[in-house]
């Protein structure tokens, strides 16, 4: 289980991702690369009237997202993946981490398949009982940074693809991409927030929800 941390974003276009790394590596905090850049790939899971869609649109206080998450190809077997769930209070946030063993990812694999899945793992008869089901995949590129004093990370996020699924299997075709769109997101404990202005006032960018899961569904 993960402390509750702040995630501020900001929504990039019409910059680019060399230009946007560029500012953060001259923040005034000094932030380096600290991970090599990779694929994530996440499976997106919500109730039969999209209650965790509407709660984000609506901005509402307490809510939450539920995912699959993995990293780098986007098919195939994966030997280590996590059923992740995202708590959000506010502007606060929290994840709850449960592992899966041997998920595999095909085209045109069938929704049902995906769905067992996370009824699997530990918390698998709570999220039976809410009917969850899975919605879209997405996937993009994330960068890593870290600044000198290791209060606030950086993830620079690029290259998104949002893939369908509907209720009989998984969708390649049914596709959003978006390459020219760069998501900043600055992450740092709540002890933090009162520094957190020296990072973000530095770029010239407006701090935005800019959930993937809602872009997704939207272009989707």
């Amino acid at each position: 289980m993960s402390e509750y941390r702040y995630e501020r974003k900001f929504f990039v276009e019409n910059i680019s991702l060399s230009a946007v790394e560029m500012l953060v590596k001259n923040n005034p905090l000094i932030f380096s690369e600290i991970y090599h850049s990779r694929y994530i790939n996440n499976i997106y899971y919500d109730t039969p009237t999209l209650t965790n869609y509407y709660d984000n649109v609506n901005g509402n206080f307490n809510r939450h997202k539920v995912r699959i998450r993995w990293y780098d190809d986007l098919i195939g077997q994966k030997i280590n993946s996590n059923l992740e769930i995202k708590i959000k209070k506010g502007d606060l946030g929290k994840k709850l981490y449960y592992p899966i063993n041997n998920l595999s990812i095909h085209k045109g694999q069938q929704t049902n398949d995906i769905q067992k899945i996370i009824f699997e793992t530990d918390i698998g008869n709570q999220l039976r009982i809410n009917s969850i089901t899975p919605t879209i995949i997405n996937r993009y590129k994330r960068k890593y940074f870290r600044s000198f004093n290791r209060m606030f990370r950086i993830t620079i996020d690029s290259d998104l693809s949002f893939y369908g699924i509907d209720e009989h299997s998984v969708s390649m075709i049914k596709k959003y991409h978006d390459n020219t769109s760069v998501i900043i997101e600055l992450k740092y404990l709540a002890d933090c927030d009162n520094y957190a202005r020296e990072v973000s006032n530095y770029f010239p960018f407006r701090i935005t929800k800019s959930s993937k899961y809602v872009i997704g569904m939207d272009n989707i």
